[in-house]
Formats: C-alpha cells, sequence, structure tokens
C-alpha cells in the first residue's frame, strides 16, 4: 500500500470509529430522519468540478436568495456564513442584507429586535428566547453573527417553526419558505442570507418549497446553494487529488460545495458536544462566569493514536496522558483580565484555538474546536528546547516555532483539503493569503516576505513566524541562522524542505 492510500485508509478508520461512537450514544435515528436524510443524500450529484473563485462571487452577489448549508456542532460553519455576510456587506458598498436563522423561531422576533437595539442584554437574550433549551448548540458563533448585524443594523430573522408546533421534516421546509418569502417581501430590494441545516437543501426540499409557493416570482436559478464540508465530497476531493486537493467543488448552476473540514473533525465536533450537552448550562452559555472542564483525554488520545499509526511504531512519541493533567474549555474572553492574558500561550489559543502550559500541564481548549486539537498535541509534542543553554527568550521563541511548524504538518495530515483550517471565505472572497496578513512594519516581516522559504510562505507558517518575531529576535541575521538550526534539528515531522533552505542559505553566503 503506497503513502496516499495508507493515509486514506487510516482517515477512513478514524471517521469511521468516531460515527461508531456517535451511534453507541444516540442509537439509531427515527425512520423519518433517516428517509429525509437518504433524500438529501441521493440528490447529490456525482458529477463536480473545480469550482471558479469568480464564479462563486458572481453567484453569490446575484442571488436574491443565499441558502448555506450549517453542521450545527461545527463552529467553523457559522464562521464561514459570518464571514460570506462580511464579504457582501464591506466589499460591496454595504449591501442591503437580511439575515435569516433557522436556529432561531419566529416566536423569537421581539427578543432579537431587542437585543440588536440593545435593549435586553446577552443573558436577558439567552432567557427569553430560550437558546439553551430549544437549540442548544454553540452559543459564541451565534452570537457573533447577532453582534455583527447589531453594528451593521441589518435585520435578523428567526425562520424556524413556532415554539409548541409540531411539523414533520417535510412539512417544516414549507415553514420555512413561507417565513423566508415574507421577510425578502417585507425587506424589498434585499439579499437573503439563510443559515439552515444541510438536510433541508436538497433540490426537493426547501428550495422547492420556496419555488413552488413565490408565485412564479422566483426559479431554482434564483437560488444559491452552498454547502460546506459534505462528506461524499470531501473524500472525493481525497481520492482523485493528485496534488493539492480542491477546496471548492461546483455540483451545479449556483449550487456548491466548501471544502475546509475533514468528516472526521465534523462528527468529533458532533460527539463532544452529544456527550457534553446535558452535562450543564453549556459554557458558552455561562460565557465569562464558571467554566466547564470537559473530560476529553480520550479525542485528544484518539487523534494522537492516528499520528503514531501514520508515522510508524517505531517513532519514539512521549505518552500523551503524562503531559497534561486536564483539558478546560474556555472562549477567548475568558483570558481577558487573566494573568496569562499577555503571554505566549494566550496568542496561541488567538491563533490555534488551544493553548497547552506544560508547567501546569493543563491545556486550554476553545469548544468543539478541530484546530485546537491538533494544535494542542502539536504543542505537546514540539514543547522542548532545541539547544541547550539558551536564554529564556530564545527558549521561548524555540518553543512557538516548533509548535507551530509541528501543527502546521500535523494539519497537512489531518485536514489535507483545508489545510491551515483558515476560513475559506476569507481567504478566497477577501484576497487574505498569508502575504497579506503580514505588516510590512512588522519586525522581520519584510525579511520573510523577500528570503524566506516560498514553502514555509505559501502554506501560512511564513506569517506565523513573522507574527513571532513580534517578541524574540529583533536582529534578521540572528533569526535566519536559528531557524535554519531549528529546521536541521529532528523535532520537526513530516516537512521536507531542507534542500531548498541550504541552497537559500549558501545562495546568501555567496
Amino acid at each position: 500500500m503506497n503513502k496516499k492510500d495508507r493515509l486514506l485508509a487510516l482517515q477512513y478508520s478514524l471517521y469511521e470509529r468516531i460515527r461508531n461512537r456517535i451511534y453507541n450514544i444516540t442509537g439509531p435515528d427515527s425512520e423519518e430522519i433517516l428517509e429525509y436524510e437518504h433524500s438529501f443524500l441521493s440528490s447529490l450529484p456525482d458529477a463536480h468540478s473545480d469550482g471558479s473563485v469568480s464564479e462563486f462571487r458572481n453567484d453569490l452577489e446575484s442571488s436574491p436568495f443565499v441558502l448555506v448549508g450549517d453542521f450545527h456542532a461545527l463552529p467553523s460553519n457559522q464562521q464561514d456564513y459570518l464571514d460570506l455576510l462580511n464579504y457582501l456587506y464591506f466589499n460591496k458598498n454595504k449591501k442591503k442584507l437580511v439575515v435569516a436563522l433557522e436556529c432561531f423561531s419566529i416566536d423569537d422576533q421581539d427578543p432579537i429586535d431587542s437585543y440588536l437595539l440593545g435593549e435586553i442584554d446577552e443573558k436577558e437574550f439567552l432567557t427569553l428566547s430560550g437558546y439553551a433549551k430549544n437549540w442548544g448548540f454553540p452559543w459564541d458563533p451565534i452570537k457573533k453573527i447577532l453582534d455583527f448585524a447589531r453594528n451593521q443594523n441589518l435585520p435578523v430573522v428567526g425562520v424556524n417553526v413556532g415554539r409548541g408546533e409540531s411539523f414533520s421534516l417535510s412539512q417544516r421546509d414549507y415553514v420555512f419558505a413561507k417565513h423566508l418569502l415574507k421577510a425578502i417581501k417585507k425587506y424589498e430590494g434585499y439579499q437573503l442570507i439563510y443559515l439552515v441545516g444541510e438536510h433541508h437543501l436538497s433540490t426537493d426540499h426547501l428550495p422547492k418549497q420556496i419555488v413552488e409557493n413565490s408565485g412564479g416570482e422566483y426559479l431554482y436559478e434564483d437560488l444559491m446553494v452552498i454547502l460546506s464540508n459534505t462528506d461524499k465530497y470531501y473524500f472525493a476531493s481525497l481520492e482523485e487529488a493528485s496534488e493539492k486537493p480542491s477546496t471548492l467543488f461546483k455540483l451545479g448552476k449556483r449550487n456548491y460545495c466548501i471544502l475546509d473540514t475533514p468528516p472526521w473533525g465534523k462528527w468529533l465536533s458532533y460527539l463532544v458536544w452529544q456527550e457534553h450537552c446535558d452535562t450543564c448550562v453549556h459554557p458558552w452559555i455561562k460565557y465569562g462566569e464558571e467554566q466547564f472542564a470537559y473530560d476529553t483525554d480520550d479525542y485528544f488520545l484518539e487523534c494522537f493514536n492516528f499520528f503514531q499509526k501514520y508515522f510508524g511504531e517505531g517513532e519514539s512519541y512521549p505518552a500523551l496522558c503524562n503531559l497534561f493533567n486536564r483539558i478546560i474549555a474556555v472562549e477567548e474572553g475568558y483570558f481577558k483580565g487573566h494573568e496569562m492574558e499577555n503571554t505566549w500561550g494566550f496568542k496561541r489559543f488567538q491563533h490555534f484555538d488551544s493553548a497547552y502550559f506544560p508547567d501546569k500541564k493543563i491545556i486550554y481548549w476553545r469548544p468543539l474546536s478541530w484546530r485546537g486539537i491538533i494544535s494542542a498535541i502539536a504543542q505537546c509534542l514540539a514543547f522542548k528546547p532545541v539547544a541547550n543553554n539558551l536564554t529564556s527568550e530564545q527558549t521561548r521563541f524555540n518553543e512557538n516555532v516548533n509548535a507551530c511548524l509541528a501543527y502546521y504538518s500535523f494539519e497537512s495530515i489531518f485536514n489535507p483539503v483545508g489545510f491551515l483550517n483558515q476560513s475559506w471565505i476569507k481567504k478566497v472572497l477577501f484576497g487574505q493569503g498569508s502575504s497579506f496578513l503580514l505588516n510590512e512594519n512588522r519586525p522581520g516581516s519584510k525579511y520573510f516576505s523577500s528570503h524566506f522559504h516560498p514553502y514555509l510562505f505559501s502554506h501560512g507558517i511564513g506569517q506565523s513566524l513573522a507574527n513571532l518575531l513580534n517578541k524574540g529576535f529583533q536582529n534578521e541575521e540572528k533569526c535566519y541562522a536559528h531557524l535554519h538550526k531549528i529546521l536541521k534539528s529532528d523535532e520537526l515531522i513530516g516537512l521536507s524542505f531542507m534542500p531548498e533552505i541550504d541552497k537559500l542559505q549558501r545562495k546568501k553566503q555567496a
């Protein structure tokens, strides 16, 4: 078995193990859900092609309805939706948008409007809307959407059925369509962007109801459908790719699938949510108050075992369970005013959704973040000095460089399609690749952008290293020599660019 096939087999194995664990918790789905899911999966076309970014932009800007598929337990899906709003609003001269959300009922409209007007605070809104009981999925990404709408004075409409109403799944599509058509009529001249569970986006489900109930005003070609990380297409991208897998598939007219999170990561977020949703009032709702410690060692160990199998049993790894005692789920606001707010650990949390503190043997993890798990493992394995007799500043620099590079190496294996797990929307629509984000006035930025290895820079590693130069080495020559030393060490796994580094160094010396 070649390397690609071996990796695919491991990825499928990880995916199946996670799905089986979910099944052991939830049991079999109801006949209605299975039939509805089958209808969705059957509607997915086998034929697909790599999507054109320019065509995607044109469709996005010209469609009166944009229906965005949501995997409710995966915060990056809601972030993609928010990035779409950002793009349409700021890049299109403050375009008029209706923010439509399945997570809120039509009965929540008064609390929604009051929250947007600043008449009630977050805590009161959560109480009035019954968010934890009626929806219960991560609150923080939804809060970001509402806060964006409030700051830009955009209307937000709840589209879900009224509380106490009982409808079949197919009947819900009809109700959703009626509410959406009512909203777009109320806000004439606006573009409606709807975040909804992707199973509703089969052509015969919600799209059909919108067209049939519009009185001929809207046709199928007026609707843009954006799926996110559909299992079928992610695996197709891996299997078909000769080099770099696709991150955007076109499935038909105004019909796309964005690929930036692997299926095993997507379902792991659902597994974590399933195992902890009933334990307490969600930590993302008790934001700023009591934090909740997840018993998540097994998730990390599952992923760690994956790396061991991939790199072979002959590799020597420390026992991961000896490296940390606790994993604590927190949001970014937890660090405000905290003794760790100005530490490198907090910076790692900001960039990679987790921070490992070896002295405390604690991992702080953003709830349900897939990249946070990969990052935590990378930090656990990378946090050891590369050379002896280093100053504390040099040691910190070493540790962070190693953690960054180990993370990117692991991410390229765990998530080869959505490498770095950056928002596809932000990176492509806004043109924000790694070089776009570099600040030319930052120490070392010019150096990395003009001299450093293109492999690192093209994959965003140059940006991260430049960020690290805010503290650490200020001298470019010292920094280059030090990084060369790190890259020549055996600390890094899976990266093979040393010949080019040596070539650049010889050229520089000449």
